[in-house]
């Protein structure tokens, strides 16, 4: 069975907590975006979910840190531009790897965005560790990746999502339908 974000009902949505892996790699200099059109292209799914209440935990990275912390890649401003672009808040995960995050993801409410601190901080996002990718498959109910390019990065990730999986096929002319992973906890 094949499914994308937009084919998933309210009540497939409502209070599950959804992955999303999103290229959010934009141009940033002296803080500031220079061109957010890969935040723009994510606005239509990140919309989609919060209007059937479900709690979105997104994950990006920016440029290559070589798995060391850099200020200079934070996903701070991003976060800002997203808040401002769906004129909704966006809460900032200062880490992406740590059980702080496992406990701000667990306690998000139905509408509640969290992005999460760029994941390339950590070699295990670069390396496709299985601990990275068990970790961040804790974190929700559902997958889903913007570009099969980032599928590619993510099969561990996928490799470890228990319970059936659905794949669906990106569509070229909207962002709005993300491949998705289902993972029903019993």
């Amino acid at each position: 069975m094949k499914q994308s974000i937009s084919s998933l009902k309210k009540d497939s949505l409502q209070g599950k907590r959804i992955f999303l892996r999103v290229d959010f790699n934009v141009p940033i200099q002296n803080g500031k975006i220079s061109d957010n059109t890969r935040i723009k292209e994510a606005l239509p799914t990140i919309k989609y979910l919060i209007k059937n209440e479900a709690k979105i935990i997104i994950g990006s990275h920016l440029g290559r840190p070589k798995g060391k912390k850099n200020d200079a890649l934070t996903l701070k401003p991003i976060a800002k531009e997203l808040e401002q672009e769906l004129q909704h808040p966006v809460n900032f995960g200062n880490d992406s790897y740590s059980k702080n995050i496992e406990i701000v993801a667990s306690k998000l409410n139905n509408g509640e965005v969290l992005l999460l601190e760029n994941l390339r901080f950590y070699n295990e996002e670069t390396d496709n560790d299985a601990n990275l990718s068990r970790f961040l498959a804790s974190l929700a109910d559902i997958y889903g990746v913007k570009e099969a390019l980032e599928l590619l990065r993510t099969l561990p990730l996928k490799r470890l999502t228990p319970a059936y999986d659905v794949v669906g096929m990106m569509c070229a002319v909207t962002s709005l339908d993300f491949m998705v992973s289902i993972r029903y906890h019993d």
